[in-house]
């Protein structure tokens, strides 16, 4: 398999055959059954742990909160979107509106997605984060 050009880090991969001058990151890989795998064993644990609630809110295949920032009306109008909701939205705004004392009238369900007036990308991917997200 050599002489045909395949390297040993290709087949570990492809395989789950580890060479001895595989890299590092071929052996974590195959340790960790993956990235894919990782990221969906965390978001399964993140799903138990808030099960109590009416709303989730799922990670992008990446790993990320899926918290937005939209600008809008010639940068005039900020908006921060959450979006991968599975549940309730309205229940998450409910939750937003306490947890930040926003105004009702700020804070909108639109299909699949909860969009709130201003910039708040940062705090509520922290708040959701800390909650278990």
């Amino acid at each position: 398999w050599m002489s045909r050009g395949i390297s040993c880090a290709f087949l570990s991969f492809r395989t789950g055959i580890v060479c001895n001058n595989a890299s590092p990151f071929s052996r974590i890989f195959l340790q960790n059954n993956g990235l894919k795998s990782a990221i969906s064993d965390k978001r399964a644990l993140s799903n138990q742990s808030n099960q109590s609630s009416d709303w989730s809110v799922v990670r992008t295949p990446n790993g990320q909160l899926p918290v937005y920032r939209d600008v809008k009306n010639h940068g005039t109008r900020e908006l921060t979107i959450v979006r991968k909701i599975i549940g309730d939205p309205n229940s998450l705004r409910q939750t937003i509106i306490n947890e930040f004392e926003i105004s009702e009238k700020e804070v909108w369900v639109k299909q699949g997605r909860v969009e709130l007036k201003g910039s708040h990308r940062r705090t509520v991917a922290e708040w959701l984060a800390r909650k278990g997200f």
